[in-house]
């Protein structure tokens, strides 16, 4: 005798509304986010979801900066999935990403597909660094943007690393290893320079997020850049105690200016904030404060200034 296959579940009534009712809620909070994809419980895609916009601060710089003639380039270095190039990269004539988290690569291929579809977008699956090597990179479980490489070249102290995550200490347990290819910066930036240089393209913006891997990446760019570029670099930086003379040092050969990227309150008290006005500026580098921000590395007179 034949049997036919049965099934059957059952749930409250009241988990169906829920829900329902939750799924309402996340398209009200969510109908500002961008067509690509995000994975909704990483921290670097938070923002993006409810806002529609990744560090809207960094991303009106970065427009910026297109807006008064460095709009030949983007290179994003720690591009992670694309969040920065795709908000940003329609506003250049050219697009270079260096990601070397294999986790990343698919997403950053396909956000970048969507985003940029008019856009020449080059997409290097490695990292930078001193020289050619295969290290493990470490991915926070819930930070895929906080990812880093655990290294004698890393300037960021186990602490540091640890603390940007809001973790305690680098626990095993909390992250993702995965072995990954890192090239020489100088002796890859100097071929990109030389493609871009080709195309009569040379004013730009350089987005870097390394995570402690920042001064190595900043000395290959300094050694490769060719004299005539115009370029403005921007680079995160969680070290109190990075040190800025040696950044003046890699650049001493060019004309250039170091900044920091700082948001200003005008009222200092907490009860006065929520209505007081805020500022973004760009202010000359002082090694005696925390410059725990974004820095700008300016190389090059002003575009405008010609």
């Amino acid at each position: 005798m034949f049997k036919k296959v049965e099934y059957s579940s059952s749930s409250r009534s009241y988990e169906y509304l829920l829900q329902k009712y939750k799924r309402s809620i996340f398209k009200q909070v969510s109908k500002n986010s961008p067509n690509y994809f995000l994975r909704g419980q990483d921290l670097i895609s938070q923002g993006p979801i409810v806002s529609g916009v990744h560090e809207p601060d960094l991303t009106k710089l970065i427009a910026h900066f297109s807006e008064i003639g460095y709009c030949d380039f983007l290179i994003d270095i720690g591009a992670n999935i694309g969040l920065t190039s795709c908000q940003n990269g329609s506003a250049f004539n050219r697009v270079l990403c260096f990601e070397p988290n294999p986790l990343c690569l698919h997403v950053l291929k396909v956000n970048t597909e969507i985003a940029l579809p008019n856009i020449k977008c080059e997409i290097n699956e490695f990292g930078l660094g001193e020289s050619d090597g295969e290290f493990d990179l470490w991915i926070p479980k819930f930070n895929w943007g906080g990812a880093f490489v655990r290294s004698k070249e890393n300037s960021y102290s186990d602490n540091i690393l640890a603390k940007k995550d809001e973790f305690f200490k680098i626990d095993p347990n909390n992250y993702l290893l995965k072995k990954i290819q890192i090239r020489s910066c100088r002796d890859t930036m100097l071929k990109k320079f030389s493609s871009l240089s080709e195309d009569e393209f040379k004013k730009g913006v350089i987005k870097i997020d390394v995570e402690g891997m920042e001064e190595v990446v900043l000395k290959g760019i300094a050694e490769s850049i060719p004299a005539e570029f115009k370029v403005m670099v921007i680079f995160e930086n969680w070290d109190p105690d990075l040190n800025f003379y040696k950044i003046k040092e890699y650049f001493s050969v060019h004309q250039s200016s170091l900044f920091t990227f700082k948001r200003y309150t005008q009222n200092k008290k907490n009860w006065k904030r929520l209505f007081g006005n805020t500022q973004l500026l760009l202010t000359p580098l002082d090694n005696s404060e925390n410059n725990v921000e974004d820095i700008v590395v300016q190389i090059g007179n002003l575009v405008d200034s010609n």
